[in-house]
């Protein structure tokens, strides 16, 4: 019976620690197959620097592989990798053989492990060298078998330095539409003791192939695992407090939320309140699964969009009321907010504000006078000289104030300036 050597394996060999590469990375993630069928795939990240030991394999020639490689198979083991190009390099080691022959590589190409194709064979490696096997005529994308062979079955450590041609993976760009918080009938304002209604649309995130060719990692052996499902609640916040929801619910899809008229909305502004969701775990259940242990390989570009839900931003206001003085002549007439006022009173005009809310204006509407001015009997002076003279006279207004050059008006003197005499007259 074959037998899988797994990492950390411990060997029935004395002589096994002597075959054992010394490099960090021997067989991490995992070690390579002992048949075709259970080859484990790498990317070129997790191959660059791989190192293991073909200590303990058995022969594997399942298929035609017998007639396809003209070299004797004796304990040979199996890993996979995708090409990324029409040639491949692997710069391998070779050490610490226990017959002091080597190993040889083989780079193979199978859909079933049962019909293969070799694309190199018996690239021979000797014990304490270093060589690079170019393989050519490979396919991009396809998926391709490196076999590892004792020469003459000698059992040694072996290391890949490093490759060319072979898949890290695809590179994706992230594409990015985010979920959004709304209300419904697409309002964003409200007047304080109002309702609002609130749901959101899902985001819309996923990848898109840029370059490179599509490879997976195998991290484990395949096995029976325990798998969690999670649950998540629907939770909604509002921010700054102030604001509420209705029966103090703030699970769901959607949410009602109360704008008290108690709100601290400042004379001629608005408060601005943000509406925002997040998935919260609830509950966590287990179940048995089959974990095949693969990982894609891949680079991933952000997207400077994020794959999220946004928040909302509405505005609150408060009813607002307002107090507007008009003095008017009689028979002049006050247009405001398209109302006509032709009589003194006082009056109200209502309006509603971006938020809905209804602002209230007193208009009060006054005339100049209620009563006509009276004018006195005008008075005389003479200048001492008897050249000139003055005429006095004073305007009194009752009721309203009269304006006269911007000034209020309730008893004025007017006084003229001196007037000569056309004749001298003696009035004695």
């Amino acid at each position: 019976m074959k037998r899988l050597v797994l990492p950390f394996a411990i060997c029935a060999s004395a002589l096994c620690a002597l075959a054992q590469p010394n490099c960090p990375n021997f067989n991490l993630p995992i070690a390579p197959a002992d048949s075709c069928a259970t080859a484990p795939s790498f990317c070129a990240s997790y191959l660059n620097g791989y190192c293991s030991t073909n200590d303990g394999y058995t022969p594997d020639l399942p298929g035609n592989l017998a007639s396809v490689v003209p070299c004797n198979i004796e304990n040979n083991q199996w890993l996979k990798f995708t090409a990324c190009d029409t040639v491949a390099q692997l710069e391998f080691s070779v050490s610490n053989c226990q017959a002091a022959t080597g190993m040889e590589f083989f780079v193979l190409q199978t859909a079933d492990c049962q019909i293969f194709a070799a694309q190199a064979a018996c690239f021979e490696v000797a014990d304490g060298v270093t060589d690079t096997l170019t393989v050519g005529g490979l396919t991009s994308g396809e998926t391709y078998y490196l076999m590892v062979d004792g020469i003459g079955g000698d059992v040694c450590a072996w290391q890949v330095l490093s490759t060319v041609g072979i898949s890290e993976g695809a590179v994706y760009e992230e594409e990015n539409t985010p979920g959004r918080v709304e209300s419904v009938g697409d309002v964003a304002s409200f007047c304080a003791g109002g309702t609002g209604s609130f749901y959101f649309t899902p985001a819309d995130c996923g990848l898109n192939f840029v370059s490179g060719c599509p490879a997976y990692q195998q991290l484990c052996t395949p096995h029976q695992d325990t798998c969690t499902a999670v649950q998540y609640d629907t939770v909604w916040h509002v921010t700054p407090a102030g604001a509420y929801f209705a029966n103090g619910d703030s699970i769901g899809a959607t949410v009602d939320i109360i704008f008290p008229d108690t709100l601290p909305v400042p004379q001629d502004s608005f408060l601005e309140f943000t509406i925002s969701v997040e998935f919260v775990a609830v509950a966590v259940d287990t179940f048995t699964c089959w974990n095949d242990c693969l990982a894609e390989c891949r680079t991933i570009l952000p997207s400077s969009t994020p794959c999220a839900i946004l928040p909302k931003v509405v505005k609150v206001c408060k009813p607002d009321s307002y107090t507007e003085f008009f003095t008017v002549c009689p028979g002049e007439c006050v247009d405001f907010m398209g109302q006509t006022f032709c009589s003194p009173g006082t009056f109200i005009v209502t309006e509603q504000d971006e938020c809905g809310c209804t602002d209230s204006y007193t208009v009060v509407v006054d005339w100049f006078l209620d009563t006509p001015p009276t004018i006195s009997p005008a008075t005389y002076s003479c200048s001492p000289d008897g050249t000139t003279y003055t005429v006095s006279f004073m305007v009194e207004a009752f009721g309203n104030f009269v304006l006269v050059d911007g000034q209020p008006l309730f008893g004025l003197t007017f006084t003229s300036g001196p007037i000569p005499l056309a004749n001298r007259t003696t009035f004695w």
